[in-house]
């Protein structure tokens, strides 16, 4: 997914006001992802977006009152944007890259841990004799072959694991004799479990084996990567599975309303106000009057006969506080939405990735709305625990 954005282009923004959890509510509601969510403070934020969703704010950004300015740049498209006229440049730069592209998919280096009386030369050697070496292809072989059959050929090895690096192998061995004692007072001997339902995006297992693949559903408690390994002929030996297994998760929140909330609303307290602009710096005046506002412009007018022009716009401060009133369907909908985002978000992994959302009203017969927010999120489900365990 960051390869994706990294191609299509993505910004960091800034956003300024008070409606920011109306901006985000009404962005993620026009199918526009916004990830990596930082506050900075009561009104302001930052965010990251993608390139093509950017352009999609302006609506949002006239109905929250918000205002939104790029932090930063990141992606192909910008660094094609500074150097187009360096064609000389670019085709180099696409050459490297589409070498380090097709160089990456082969094996260069080998490297082996864990010898102790066997050599180095030996392991080599049966590598060479298995076909493995330097210059092969990733794809070519599978690492959990590699263990296995050099636990096979040399009963030396009490157990051996092969994991792979960019462009480096690397073996890991356990001899026989003294390895298993050394081994398990290093890391306890543990598998690692689901710690919620989801189905199975990817699992790579570094050490272990994998009990599951991309595609299956899994429940809360299941085994995804062993650390027992005695099942694959080896001698009895448990070492500490290791790995990373991402998911598919749902999530469901439910909230019910009457007609009447408590929430952010105008007081009816008002001020005049005004705003100036020189070189698209905003100064205010008398808004600052109340801890929370909204700003209705009226009149605009630009100096122009002056040492710098600016830009004067008048208008109507309205003063918003937490007030209990009688609300409409699409602000219950606002305002329960707003309040499941901040449970998701509690709740939710940092690593967690948004892949799809929808939300439900529902109308009951004594007038109480309930809206339902449902959200499928890719996230590591892995979680580590006693061989056997729960």
């Amino acid at each position: 997914m960051k390869l994706i954005n990294y191609i299509a282009g993505y910004v960091r923004i800034l956003i300024e006001g008070s409606g920011i959890e109306r901006f985000i509510n009404q962005s993620l509601q026009n199918g526009i992802s916004i990830w990596g969510v930082r506050r900075k403070s009561r009104t302001v934020i930052t965010a990251y977006i993608e390139l093509a969703d950017f352009y999609k704010l302006r609506p949002i950004v006239r109905r929250t009152g918000c205002r939104v300015h790029v932090e930063r740049r990141y992606g192909a498209p910008f660094i094609y944007t500074r150097n187009r006229g360096r064609h000389v440049m670019l085709v180099g730069w696409a050459l490297v890259i589409a070498a380090v592209f097709a160089l990456s998919r082969y094996v260069w280096f080998i490297d082996i841990n864990g010898c102790s009386d066997i050599g180095e030369e030996e392991i080599c050697g049966i590598l060479n004799d298995m076909s493995i070496h330097s210059g092969m292809k990733r794809t070519s072989f599978t690492t959990a072959d590699i263990g296995n059959e050099l636990c096979r050929r040399d009963e030396r090895i009490a157990w051996a694991s092969a994991r792979l690096s960019g462009v480096k192998l690397i073996i890991d061995i356990v001899e026989a004799d003294k390895g298993v004692e050394i081994k398990q007072a290093e890391t306890a001997p543990v598998s690692i479990y689901a710690k919620k339902e989801g189905v199975i995006e990817s699992i790579v297992a570094l050490t272990g084996r994998a009990c599951v693949k991309s595609g299956d559903a899994v429940k809360k408690g299941q085994l995804l990567i062993t650390g027992d390994l005695r099942s694959e002929g080896a001698p009895a030996f448990t070492v500490h599975a290791s790995g990373e297994v991402y998911a598919k998760v749902n999530y469901s929140f439910e909230m019910t309303l009457g007609r009447r909330i408590t929430g952010e609303a105008r007081t009816g307290r008002t001020c005049e106000y005004c705003e100036i602009s020189i070189f698209g710096k905003r100064f205010f005046k008398a808004a600052e009057e109340y801890e929370k506002y909204e700003l209705e412009p009226q009149t605009s007018a630009l100096v122009k006969n002056f040492f710098l022009p600016f830009t004067v716009l008048r208008g109507t401060c309205f003063e918003i506080g937490e007030i209990e009133h009688e609300a409409g369907p699409d602000e219950l909908k606002e305002f329960a939405m707003q309040k499941l985002w901040e449970r998701l978000e509690r709740e939710l992994p940092k690593d967690a990735y948004i892949i799809s959302k929808s939300s439900e009203v529902k109308v009951g017969d004594d007038e109480r709305t309930t809206v339902i927010l449902r959200v499928t999120v890719r996230e590591n489900i892995g979680m580590e625990a006693e061989i056997g365990g729960e």
